[in-house]
């Protein structure tokens, strides 16, 4: 959800969009079970990983009550997705049924395969947008894609969440692990990012395997053109 487009600069409305998704459907449907629901903060499974906090619940009564409250009941919105990783677009359109669901008059615009982020300036100026991540740590993700009002921020700017990471990655132990959490709950009550699911992904290498390439992070290799021999 893009901070600097209306009505996504309120709190109550990003809430509305995090509580509006049916998540264990997505798990069911799109994945066929073959997945983990996701709870609005990436990484899990990393040690950085805020694991304390609560479970984000399905409620769309609660969704349609803040959308009211903030003067966003009927509004319209287009996501815009792209089949750049498998089941992108699918979870795209099973979310939209889900915020129609709350009254909100969603649509989904795909892209052709490539052109998703193929013009990052223009990506990062759409209200709402589709996305997908690698598997990196919590504090090492917000600090390449979200500190310091990062264009992949999509308007998050809180220099003091910024700092509470700097300070959690500079500490070890309980410290780091107090520092790190406080910064994930922002993001967890206020951030604008829907995070309903984590899907599997693979990271290993075998004999057999041919076409194996660095991908855009160079600790996971790229299976595009991987072959069995």
């Amino acid at each position: 959800m893009n901070m600097r487009s209306k009505p996504f600069d309120d709190p109550r409305v990003r809430e509305a969009f995090k509580l509006a998704v049916d998540r264990e459907a997505l798990v069911r449907t799109v994945f066929h079970g073959q997945a983990t629901v996701g709870d609005d903060l990436p990484s899990l499974g990393f040690p950085d990983y805020a694991r304390d906090l609560p479970r984000r619940a399905h409620d769309p009564a609660r969704a349609r009550r803040l959308l009211r409250q903030a003067g966003a009941d009927g509004m319209e919105i287009r996501l815009t997705t792209g089949p750049e990783t498998p089941g992108l677009v699918e979870a795209a359109a099973l979310y939209v049924e889900d915020l129609r669901a709350v009254g909100v008059r969603a649509s989904v615009r795909e892209l052709p395969a490539g052109q998703l982020f193929a013009d990052f300036a223009a990506y990062s100026r759409l209200p709402f947008v589709a996305a997908y991540q690698v598997p990196v740590p919590a504090l090492p993700t917000y600090q390449m894609n979200t500190a310091g009002g990062s264009p992949s921020a999509l308007g998050w700017d809180r220099p003091d969440v910024d700092a509470l990471v700097a300070r959690a990655r500079a500490s070890t132990g309980a410290k780091a692990a107090e520092t790190g959490g406080r910064a994930q709950r922002e993001l967890w009550e206020r951030g604008n990012t829907v995070l309903p699911v984590f899907k599997p992904y693979l990271n290993a290498r075998a004999a057999g395997v041919s076409g194996i390439a660095d991908d855009l992070f160079e600790q996971f290799p790229g299976f595009s053109h991987a072959a069995l021999r």
